[in-house]
């Protein structure tokens, strides 16, 4: 019976820490395009990306809802680096 409880609670405290820590995102906030050479979409995360030495496992970019947004650039991203966008 104690075996069961002390299972059940490991169990729990293991879910919780697994989505607590999942949950641990870094947002960054993308300014629209203005017109301005630096709201280019790909020299705001090139801009971010060199004053954190490469992308962040848990940065988050985040666009806000009805703006517009231009690249003039493709992305690259390298194998093992994940580059996570959220309207």
């Amino acid at each position: 019976m104690i075996c069961k409880k002390v299972l059940t609670v490991s169990a729990l405290l293991f879910l919780l820490c697994t989505t607590v820590s999942l949950g641990q995102e870094d947002i960054k906030i993308l300014v629209p395009f203005n017109g301005d050479t630096t709201t280019f979409i790909n020299w705001q995360i090139v801009a971010d990306t060199t004053a954190t030495n490469g992308l962040l496992p848990n940065r988050v970019y985040e666009l806000q809802r009805d703006q517009i947004y231009l690249q003039n650039v493709s992305f690259t991203v390298l194998l093992g680096e994940t580059m996570r966008l959220r309207a």
